[in-house]
This record gives structure tokens, sequence and C-alpha cells, in this order.
């Protein structure tokens, strides 16, 4: 697909600064790849620096500058400082990705405190602040694109990710309220709700008395290509589309959660009652 419209693409986002969260892995780094080869200067916020500069010096063999910044999203400071440095360096910030999110799975009684802190503050506290930063940024300079790739997780209700659920809500109600006020801003804010792809995430999530592969056999979905994901939230980028949600999978389910959530919920507590039985030890179940 890229390649049948690079022409109308690199006139897009040719020359434009752009900063990825969450970079260096996943979707932001196909994102970032991506944008980089359509001529962007991009710059990259991890926590993983082997990875950073991993994608770093690939770009540059292709020919591509990208920056990196290895940081903890959740050191709100020193992030957002970084982030105002990177404006005054390039002029302006012309797209904003924020892609950095943790997840686990479990039952909500076996999760421990600190794990609940962290998921809260690195999925929505430090959303909300980096946001802050760079909708600052954009409203003097007077335009400008925020991207926010979420999940269809804060869609409809998905059990036994509790935690990653409320955090993925409350960043879906957040930039679509903040969409609303933007526009007159001349600031775009698009939001991006992806089902099960293809990222790794799952390998990385926190598992509560479950193993991840076995938990990843028993879904009923397959993951959707990184790459075709990443193409379609170029797409959206480019279109300056609200939302987006996809693969199917996540449409259909959204729908019934929506018009039939009696029918949903009963879905969801059939299905924890059938992954309960795959977990370590056993568990009771009424």
């Amino acid at each position: 697909m890229l390649e049948r419209n690079i022409e109308k693409y690199k006139k897009e986002f040719a020359g434009q600064a752009v900063i990825i969260t969450g970079g260096a892995n996943g979707i932001g780094k196909g994102i970032a790849i991506t944008l980089c080869r359509l001529g962007c200067d991009v710059f990259i916020i991890d926590i993983d620096l082997h990875n950073c500069r991993k994608l770093a010096s690939e770009m540059s063999r292709e020919g591509y500058n990208c920056g990196i910044i290895c940081i903890d999203v959740n050191k709100h400071a020193d992030l957002s400082e970084k982030i105002k440095e990177i404006s005054r360096t390039t002029g302006k910030i012309d797209i904003f990705v924020h892609c950095a999110g943790i997840s686990s799975f479990g039952e909500f009684a076996d999760m421990d405190e600190d794990n609940m802190k962290k998921i809260i503050s690195t999925n929505l506290t430090s959303t909300v602040i980096i946001s802050r930063t760079v909708y600052d940024i954009m409203y003097r300079q007077g335009y400008g694109r925020m991207v926010a790739v979420s999940s269809a997780a804060g869609l409809f209700v998905q059990p036994l990710t509790s935690i990653y659920n409320l955090t993925k809500h409350a960043m879906n109600g957040f930039f679509s309220s903040l969409y609303a006020e933007a526009e007159c801003r001349n600031i775009s804010v698009s939001l991006i709700c992806p089902g099960y792809i293809d990222t790794g995430i799952y390998d990385n999530s926190s598992y509560y008395g479950f193993d991840g592969k076995e938990i990843l056999g028993l879904s009923p979905f397959k993951l959707y290509p990184i790459d075709k994901a990443v193409m379609r939230i170029i797409k959206s980028i480019m279109k300056k589309k609200r939302m987006t949600v996809f693969p199917f999978h996540a449409v259909v389910c959204n729908y019934i959660n929506r018009f039939f959530p009696g029918i949903w919920i009963k879905i969801c507590q059939l299905a924890v009652r059938m992954i309960l039985k795959h977990k370590k030890g056993g568990s009771y179940v009424r």
C-alpha cells in the first residue's frame, strides 16, 4: 500500500517533526520507521536503550536520521523538558504519536498494589502529563496532530485485564474530550483503538497465575500483522480521523458490546470460566 502511494504520503509528511513515545518496539517502532522513510524528522522516546540504538542505527544505514531519547515516561519533569528541547531544536512539533504502554493479565484479587500503580502511572498519568506538554507547544504554534494509540480494550468490557481496561477507558475518554476542544485551535486529535496485534506486548505483560503463551493460544482471534496495523494508523494520521478501530474482530466486539451489552457480558463471563480452568494451581469457580 505504501509503495503504491509513496509520493502522496511523502507530500503529506516530508519535513515534519515527529515525536513517538514507545518508539523502540512494536507499533511505535513501525510508525517510526515508516515516517522516517517518508521524510519526517523522527524522535523516539523509549525506556529500551538497546532497541532505541538499534533502530537509530538501522535508519542511519538507510540514510535517515532518527533521534532517540532513552527515558522512563514516568519521569514526568525530565520527559517534559526533553520534549521542549526537541521543540526548540526543530522549531516545531508537527505530529505527536503516543504509543507507550504496559499491560497485565490475571484476576483482580491476585494483582499487587505496586504493579497496579505502575500500569496506571505509565498508561494514564504519564499520558495526560506528556500530552499537556505537547499540547502547549502546538497551542502556541497554532497547529499540530496528536495521535493516541490506545486499545479496543478501552471501548468494551474485557475481563481479567481490569487495571489495563481502566487506563484505556480513561485514555479514550480523555482524548475524545480533547478532540472536541482542540479542533478550534487547529490541532487534530486521532484515537487509535487496535485489537489483538502481533506487537510483542503480550510477551512482556505481567501474568498473575497464568502462562502467557497458553493464554494467547486460547484466544479465538488471530493476531493482526503489525505491518498492516502500522499502515492503518499512518492513513488515519494523514486523514486526521477522530477514531480508528481495527481489525475486524475489534469492530465486531465493540458492536456487540454497544448494541447488545447483556449478550457481551454473558460472553465475557463464559470466557472467564473457561480461562480460569487454566490458572496455575487451579481456581475455584462457582
